[in-house]
């Protein structure tokens, strides 16, 4: 009976949109923190075509409200990273000391860093 009573809690919490943030291209792993009453969605971007991820570059895009969201284009590139190949994967944005802090996992040549 628990179980039951837990899921149905879980599913109350759940919300849905008919309408993506994101429309005219691939974007995965959204890290949302708030800045200064204002959404900002940080996301890689996968490429046109590709088979499998193959994520080079980060976009941006902020909101007021949830329903209108500006894109500031992109952040970064994987290019910056001379030792990585691919896989701009799942960054976060980190505040600390006011400033904020960009952590991104990357494919080296070698190895996953």
């Amino acid at each position: 009976m628990k179980s039951i009573h837990s899921w149905r809690l879980c599913n109350l919490n759940t919300a849905h949109t008919k309408k993506s943030i994101v429309q005219n291209c691939y974007t995965e792993d959204p890290a949302p923190p708030l800045i200064d009453d204002r959404v900002y969605l940080f996301t890689g971007r996968d490429n046109d075509g590709s088979k499998n991820y193959d994520m080079r570059e980060w976009l941006i895009f902020s909101s007021a409200n949830t329903v209108n969201w500006q894109h500031h284009g992109s952040l970064k590139s994987i290019g910056i990273l001379a030792w990585a190949s691919a896989k701009a994967w799942a960054g976060q944005v980190i505040s600390r000391n006011g400033k904020y802090y960009f952590y991104v996992p990357v494919t080296s040549h070698e190895e996953v860093i």
